[in-house]
């Protein structure tokens, strides 16, 4: 099976759901004769087609949602990190939404009793809390988190009627206007989920990826179509969104109410295509799970519209970790273009003082230069190889259109996929513009040192104890003064380190990008080697650690 299969399916579910949402919860209601009139053959053939598409969309997200359960337990064998709450939490979700999902057939195929449907709408709710409780505890991309928050909020809800009915209030509780209360609360927190959503679940970088024009033209479209509809027939206008949606307002809703839901409603249009139409397959993946909650609805009257809440949670939940690595591929440069000349002189002018140092036999520079491979759309990667007590360095400095956007070292020749042992993350100064790509997934414990502010500005994560003896007092000093970015040590004593100028970190170190690229004065090497040896004498120490 492809790697991306899984995320394929809730695609295909997206489109069945859509359909089945146009004719069965659309066109069917909105077309039917009045009751005293005998339908016709084409209302009872469109009838049978809006069975047909949600047997076949209910059939479905129970194949998706089973797919994803499987992947999960086959994700959560084959790591044998652990991660404490987290990995407490997934075993639970596990067998919580194997029972949710054995409530959804048994519902699907017979008529479920108010038990059934009571454990049925229980099931979800523990599922859906137990997976945003996960993913908020989970490293990684914080508006994802909090869009899956908000996302949950209204879901969960819901539920409060029906478990208050059973278990507090008793059928009092039906007359004393609480389903009615719950309800208008639901309706205020889809509508705080429909407006909060674009900031947390829009491509990144958002300035620059909010003022794309397909995403506004939709947004246009949706609110000005909604609004001359409610202004045209505004009762023909509630029914839609009623059958569609499963939100009512009634027939006295104020118009700033009105004016409201269509900003809502705007506000979704513009997440969708937003996210569909994003360069990276990540944020597409996200879109699709939000299609499937939105396609959901929030009238909770069939298991379909649980299934697409649930597995549109977990398809926006499963792309998060890949997120950040696509779309910082895709950032625009924001550091000045260096001429191929310049840029070429300045390595080797590295070269040599890197042959200077430890001969050309060692540095095993005996044979040439720097290797530059040209890509398409201006890409280009150059990279050397040197060779320090006993340490290969393989360092690859990559360009668009002449502008350094990623330096990338790997000291070692060990191996580097799976997750690492120790890492340390500089953090930005500002609260204010990109964030600095974060380092592979560590799953130690943050490690600080009490009375050491220097360290202050770097997050440490340590599963191997090698902060104590690695950190001197001069080490410290040096990791201040030289390392921006991320760093991290693998078993067997592999390093990496890689920063993003002028994304995170500061423009003109370790490389003099702004003396290279104005002329403005002698591009000095010495920041760079500097770093070089550093990174060399630091995975010198972790293998010395580790034997």
């Amino acid at each position: 099976m492809p790697q991306r299969f899984h995320f394929h399916l809730p695609r295909l579910l997206a489109l069945v759901a859509v359909a089945e949402m146009m004719v069965y919860r659309l066109l069917v209601p909105v077309l039917r004769p009045p009751a005293d009139v005998a339908p016709p053959g084409w209302h009872a053939a469109l009838t049978y087609l809006g069975l047909f598409l949600y047997y076949f969309a209910s059939a479905m997200a129970l194949g998706v949602l089973a797919h994803q359960l499987w992947q999960l337990v086959k994700q959560k064998v084959e790591n044998e990190q652990r991660s404490g709450l987290t990995d407490v939490l997934t075993w639970l979700l596990i067998p919580v939404a194997v029972v949710f999902l054995a409530l959804s057939i048994w519902s699907i195929v017979t008529l479920p009793s108010a038990r059934v449907t009571f454990l049925l709408e229980g099931s979800f709710v523990f599922a859906v809390v137990l997976l945003v409780l996960r993913e908020l505890l989970t490293k990684g991309e914080l508006g994802i988190r909090l869009g899956l928050l908000v996302l949950a909020m209204p879901l969960v809800f819901h539920y409060y009627a029906p478990f208050s009915v059973r278990y507090i209030g008793g059928e009092e509780a039906l007359w004393n206007g609480l389903t009615d209360e719950v309800e208008a609360m639901g309706r205020w927190m889809v509508l705080l989920a429909a407006l909060t959503i674009p900031y947390v679940l829009g491509a990144r970088p958002f300035f620059l990826r909010a003022a794309r024009l397909l995403p506004l033209l939709a947004a246009g479209f949706v609110g000005v179509f909604c609004a001359v509809l409610v202004r045209q027939d505004y009762i023909k206008a509630m029914e839609l969104a009623q059958y569609g949606l499963g939100i009512s307002f009634g027939s006295g809703a104020p118009s700033s109410l009105i004016a409201l839901c269509l900003l809502a409603l705007s506000a979704v249009a513009w997440t969708l295509v937003n996210t569909l139409s994003a360069p990276s397959e990540a944020r597409r993946n996200i879109g699709v799970g939000l299609s499937l909650i939105v396609l959901g609805g929030y009238a909770f009257e069939w298991p379909l519209q649980y299934l697409l809440g649930i597995v549109g949670l977990i398809t926006i939940a499963k792309a998060r970790p890949e997120l950040a690595a696509e779309e910082d591929q895709r950032i625009t440069p924001t550091v000045p273009a260096i001429e191929d000349e310049s840029w070429q002189q300045y390595l080797e002018s590295v070269l040599r003082v890197l042959r200077s140092r430890s001969g050309a036999d060692e540095a095993g520079m005996d044979k040439g230069a720097v290797i530059t491979i040209a890509g398409e759309a201006g890409q280009s990667r150059s990279h050397f190889v040197f060779s320090r007590d006993e340490v290969t360095v393989k360092v690859t400095i990559e360009r668009v259109s002449g502008a350094i956007v990623g330096v990338d070292v790997r000291c070692g020749d060990g191996d580097t996929t799976g997750p690492p042992i120790w890492t340390l993350h500089s953090k930005r100064a500002s609260r204010l513009g990109i964030v600095h790509p974060s380092p592979p997934s560590c799953t130690g414990k943050e490690w600080k040192r009490k009375g050491e502010e220097c360290l202050t500005r770097y997050r440490i994560l340590d599963t191997a104890s090698l902060s104590e003896k690695l950190l001197s007092e001069s080490m410290v000093s040096r990791i201040q003064h030289q390392v921006r970015g991320w760093m991290a040590i693998w078993p067997e004593g592999s390093l990496r380190f890689q920063v993003y100028p002028g994304r995170g970190a500061p423009l003109d170190r370790p490389i003099p990008i702004t003396a290279l690229a104005f002329r403005t004065g002698q591009a000095d090497p010495d920041d760079l080697l500097e770093l070089l040896e550093l990174l060399v004498e630091i995975t010198s120490f972790a293998r010395t650690a580790e034997d």
